[in-house]
């Protein structure tokens, strides 16, 4: 199974929680962002 951009999205703000805890809450944003509009097909 291919992640998707939304998955990995997900990831990264994992990620940055722990690294970048300001760049996290930007993640976050757009992930909400992105969750709650039509998925992209395109990046």
């Amino acid at each position: 199974m291919v992640p998707t951009l939304l998955d990995s999205l997900r990831e990264g703000q994992a990620y940055a929680s722990e690294k970048m805890p300001v760049l996290a809450e930007f993640f976050q944003e757009f992930t909400d962002t992105l969750g709650s509009e039509t998925p992209y097909r395109h990046i």
